[in-house]
């Protein structure tokens, strides 16, 4: 009994494993889609894939600092320096996110 039991455990794990394999690659087909929207200039939609996707990970950092870049680009200069405070620490900062900062702030 204590077998199938174990076994039982082990399938579960299994399972979860594999539905969150699945989760993490929906997520990043949905990150990829937000980047390329952003680059067509449709920040929105972006904005609003990125927000849906830090919902359920919000210390995803990629998308984090995307949404933060994102919103500069967009104008909403007030609203990514505050979201930047959040991630500004962290010492692996692309330049690509310090110069959309920048920018905001000389505005």
């Amino acid at each position: 009994m204590r077998f199938l039991s174990f076994l039982s455990a082990i399938g579960l794990l299994v399972i979860l494993g594999l539905n969150q394999a699945a989760a993490d690659a929906a997520s990043e087909a949905l990150h990829k889609k937000a980047v390329d929207l952003a680059f067509a200039d449709k920040f929105d939609e972006s904005l609003a894939i990125l927000k849906s996707i830090l919902e359920k990970d919000p210390k995803n950092y990629p998308v984090y600092r995307d949404y933060t870049v994102y919103t500069a680009w967009s104008g909403r200069c007030d609203q990514a320096l505050k979201l930047y405070e959040k991630i500004s620490q962290n010492s692996n900062q692309e330049a690509f996110l310090i110069t959309a900062i920048a920018d905001c702030v000389s505005e």
